[in-house]
């Protein structure tokens, strides 16, 4: 419907939330800043736009999940599966390349780059994909991913370890195919 950026989707919800609670009680006070009115055309006119504040912020968060009229030659959970299913093949160097720029280069996550995430990945039998589900289909699909690590070398080591994560993706027109934006642990 309307694609904003999250960041101000969230101030827009929270703007929106205070507008409207100013509409019926007259007043809202946020650490120090205060406003409202006594009039009731201002406060009906702040419930108006609140309303739509909190509208076009949910819209962003909220868009539908039937995606059919999207174009791409390729589906997102596609791409999402062959990366996981490529690190339980060994496909290391290739999974790595998917991974966006600021990930590959988070020192909290991968802190020698690309031996930290060998030495995980080598750690770690199959990885079990148990679901991928689309939850956003604008200009950058968001879909989320539960998948199973299976560590550990004998049958008295091994553990599962679940893990669901938020995949942010993008098409590139000038390469044609899906990248990465963000991967975030939800």
């Amino acid at each position: 419907m309307f694609n904003i950026p999250e960041d101000f989707a969230t101030w827009l919800l929270i703007l929106g939330a205070a507008m409207i609670i100013a509409c019926f009680t007259g007043k809202v006070s946020i650490k120090e800043f205060k406003f409202g009115s006594s009039n009731l055309w201002v406060r009906l006119i702040l419930g108006i736009v609140g309303t739509l504040f909190v509208y076009l912020s949910l819209s962003s968060y909220y868009q539908p999940i039937y995606c059919k009229d999207r174009s791409f030659p390729s589906d997102p959970t596609t791409f999402v599966r062959d990366h996981y299913e490529g690190i339980s093949s060994r496909a290391y160097n290739l999974a790595w390349q998917r991974l966006p720029e600021k990930l590959r280069n988070d020192k909290r996550v991968h802190p020698q780059g690309y031996p930290s995430f060998l030495n995980w990945f080598k750690k770690i039998n199959p990885i079990r994909i148990k679901n991928i589900e689309i939850i956003n289909c604008s200009n950058n699909y968001k879909v989320t991913v539960k998948v199973t690590y299976i560590s550990g070398s004998s049958s008295e080591e091994l553990k599962n370890i679940e893990i669901s994560v938020l995949c942010k993706l993008r098409w590139n027109q000038q390469r044609n195919y899906w990248e990465f934006v963000d991967i975030i642990p939800i």
